[in-house]
């Protein structure tokens, strides 16, 4: 299986209006959580995001810093 890695970095801002900011920059918020650990709120690149999940990939990679976390896509989220 081919392995997906995504590049992030770590956000403190929170709300709808810095993630409105996020995404008119081509960014997209993330939460990533699992048991027993602390939530990490990142942002991704909205078009290799969207790329790799449009191809149907679910289960992928996020290099965030040093460090590589595999994930499991739970839930996107669509505003109409």
């Amino acid at each position: 299986m081919q392995e997906i890695v995504l590049s992030a970095q770590s956000r403190t801002e929170v709300g709808s209006r810095a993630a409105r900011r996020l995404r008119e920059s081509g960014l997209l918020p993330a939460n990533i959580y699992g048991h027993g650990e602390e939530n990490l709120l990142v942002t991704l690149d909205a078009k290799s995001f969207k790329k790799v999940f449009h191809e149907g990939h679910r289960i992928l990679d996020i290099q965030l810093g040093d460090k590589v976390e595999h994930i499991l896509i739970k839930e996107v989220q669509y505003d109409p």
